[in-house]
């Protein structure tokens, strides 16, 4: 039997080593094509290489904090989603990381429910209107 693709592809970008396995094997178990990235600039790479249908990164990062990491993910893959997550809630990062283009914004510690049904929304939401016309023409 041959392996099946992953639909989807999500980059966790964390520092803390624990939280990005955790979270990484959380999603490959269901099904999606995970890679992991320890800072902002390996994650700005990493996207810069290859395009990620989603994005969960942390606020504090060394290298180059979420909400600059966010900002370039908007410049040079606008249809990612990103979801911010950060052990540091704060209300003022909160209103920058939806103002810049988050999907959402998660305090730490995260559940496994919240974060599955999050990440199942954000993907929803970025695919693409499926015609559903059979014939493939638009009405107009």
């Amino acid at each position: 039997m041959a392996s099946q693709t992953p639909q989807y592809r999500v980059l966790i970008v964390d520092d803390d080593h624990e939280f990005r396995l955790s979270l990484g094997k959380t999603l490959a178990k269901q099904g999606y094509g995970v890679e992991l990235a320890a800072d902002g600039v390996e994650a700005l790479r990493a996207v810069q290489n290859g395009a990620f249908d989603l994005v969960i990164t942390d606020h504090r990062l060394p290298g180059l904090p979420g909400i600059e990491l966010l900002a370039e993910i908007r410049r040079c893959s606008p249809h990612s989603m990103v979801i911010l997550v950060t052990a540091y809630g704060d209300e003022a990062v909160q209103c920058r990381a939806r103002e810049a283009g988050a999907f959402a914004y998660l305090d730490k510690p995260i559940k496994r429910e919240e974060i599955l049904k999050l990440v199942a929304q954000a993907l929803q939401q970025r695919q693409p209107q499926v015609n559903p016309d059979p014939s493939g023409i638009e009405d107009q």
